[in-house]
């Protein structure tokens, strides 16, 4: 059983955590539907194109470095994301 001790520093813990690394305690959802995507090209990396990624948000998410990219889906047609 915890103690009111413990509570409190349970939650100074916690409050570091969120001042000191925000990165730690934010966290993004991504919508879990898949497009068919051949490649990604974006504004921020001229002459690259990425593998594909299900949609904007996952691609996103793990290149945060990324701006103004598309992702150029099988049928021939692009995607702003």
């Amino acid at each position: 059983m915890a103690t009111h001790g413990h509570v409190l520093v349970l939650i100074a813990a916690i409050l570091s955590l969120m001042i000191f690394c925000p990165a730690v305690v934010t966290a993004m959802a991504c919508p879990l539907y898949c497009l068919d995507v051949d490649y990604i090209t974006c504004n921020s990396s001229p002459g690259t194109k990425f593998a594909a990624a299900c949609n904007c948000c996952l691609f996103t998410s793990g290149n945060p470095g990324e701006n103004g990219c598309q992702l150029h889906l099988s049928d021939g047609t692009t995607m702003n994301c």
